[in-house]
Order: C-alpha cells, then structure tokens, then sequence
C-alpha cells in the first residue's frame, strides 16, 4: 500500500479527522512538518495525534490543503478566524486568500449598507468610482498598510457614491459603533492638510474617544 494514502486521525480539540498523509503533506506548512518529521505536538489516548485548538474549521483546512483552493464564507468574522487558523498551520496560501476577501469588502446598494452598520465597529470608505467597483487612493495613502493595522479593530469596508455637481471630494468615511456615528471626509486642498491617513487616523483616534472603543 501506498504509504501516502495510509489513513491519519488528528484529534483537534477534542474532534477527531481522518485523511491521508498525501493531503497532509500536500502544501509546506505545520501539519506537513508534523508528519514528516514527526514533530508532533502530543498525541491523545489512541494514539491520534492531539492538537489543541478549536476544530471548528479544521475541515476546512483539510479541503483547502486537498483542493489548493476554497470558498470562504461571506461572514468576515469567520474569514478572520480561518485567517488566524492559516496562520497557525503556516498556511500562507489561505491566509493571502483571507487577506484578499477582508479587503474586497465593497457594499452594493444602502439596504446591504444599513445591514452592515448594525455590526459594529464598522469603518466604510465611500468613494466615488472611475467604474463600477473600481477606484483610486490618494497618492499618498497606501490601503495594503492601512489594512494590516486597522482591520482588527474594524470591519472595513467600500462604498460607492455619487458626487454632487463640482464636488471634488473624492473620499468620505464612516464609522459606525452601536449608536455612535462619526463621517469625515477627504480634505485635499484646504489650508492646513495634512495628507489622508493621517486625517484618517486623527478621526479614528476622535471616534475611538467617544465611542469608548480601546
């Protein structure tokens, strides 16, 4: 028999999966380490190798390192939990896909809006589109960077909206939490400027004051 489909049960937080050492071997990461170096954390009472933490999306772990692809939920809290998952298991892959869905979150019509809202703390950029769903930054400000440090204190999202006749405003935001309601908006061109994350994270600093957020 093949040995890379011999059968191997992992019990993950008290939950037992069965696969093979082909899928566990399949992409670089911890679980690959761990069967062919056999660097294992622990094993339980049978013998199954023991890891503790939560199974909750371990299956999908396991079709991801089968497939090399996956659907991810449209729940963003559930992508950040995969996401911390991936990074547990060194799975970079799936952690890139995680990063790409937390920020590609663009609202489609103000029903879809007023929805979100109500899942607090929410941060919305409102931008208005060259076409649909496709916009620019300020020159100055780098969404890669703003991401990575706000994206665990928010749920961040885009949305489209339509600019008054001569506006030339290119960039509003929002931030919503229970009933604290903050908008601020791009402030190019008027005296004392000071470019737009900066603006941005004066705001955030203001809205986190009287939110009462950490």
């Amino acid at each position: 028999m093949d040995e890379n489909c011999a059968l191997r049960k992992l019990n993950v937080g008290g939950t037992i999966f069965s696969t093979t050492k082909r899928t566990l071997t399949k992409c670089p990461g911890r679980l690959k380490m761990m069967v062919e170096h056999e660097t294992v954390p622990g094993t339980d009472e049978n013998g199954n190798i023991f890891i503790d933490r939560s199974p909750k999306h371990f299956e999908l772990i396991l079709n991801f390192l089968r497939n090399a692809k996956i659907n991810l939920p449209d729940s963003l809290e559930e992508v950040k939990e995969i996401r911390e998952e991936a990074h547990f298991y060194a799975l970079g892959d799936l952690k890139k896909l995680c990063d790409e869905k937390l920020k590609s979150q663009i609202i489609k019509n103000d029903d879809e809006y007023m929805q979100i809202v109500t899942k607090p703390p929410v941060f919305v950029f409102h931008y208005s589109p060259i076409e649909p769903e496709k916009f620019t930054f300020s020159y100055n400000f780098d969404i890669e960077d703003f991401l990575k440090e706000y994206r665990d204190k928010f749920d961040i999202y885009f949305k489209a909206r339509k600019a008054k006749n001569n506006e030339k405003v290119l960039w509003w935001w929002t931030m919503h939490y229970h009933n604290t309601y903050y908008e601020a908006c791009d402030q190019q061109g008027v005296p004392g400027y000071i470019g737009v994350k900066l603006d941005i994270d004066r705001d955030i600093w203001r809205f986190s004051e009287i939110a009462g957020l950490e």
